[in-house]
């Protein structure tokens, strides 16, 4: 448990650590301008905001990458903790119509025999 959640931890830092400079170098590039974009005299002038403008609105999207990331992995944790308890209810037959029914899992306290 504790080492797949370092695991856990270790992989959703990396994966932000790589993406961060990406983020961070397209703000800092100027779109190049076509024909299309630039504004004609004639008609009117269509402003396109494509990126955050002050601090306040990067933040609030950095914020909400962390809570997706974050929400992510709540549910990838609770998801592996029902799989692992439906394994666990399989193997001590709780479920009186399965196909395939299979041994229990060895009980701790019994030491095994030491036939050879």
């Amino acid at each position: 448990m504790r080492r797949s959640a370092l695991a856990f931890w270790l992989l959703l830092i990396a994966l932000s650590w790589t993406i961060t400079p990406y983020l961070a170098a397209g703000e800092l590039q100027d779109a190049p301008k076509t024909k299309a974009q630039t504004p004609a005299k004639n008609s009117e002038q269509v402003t396109i905001h494509p990126s955050p403008k002050n601090i306040r609105e990067k933040t609030a999207v950095f914020v909400f990458v962390a809570w997706l990331w974050l929400s992510i992995g709540i549910l990838i944790y609770i998801l592996r903790l029902k799989i692992k308890e439906a394994d666990r209810m399989f193997h001590y037959r709780y479920y009186p119509d399965s196909e395939y029914p299979t041994e229990p899992p060895p009980d701790p306290c019994i030491k095994p025999s030491g036939k050879k």
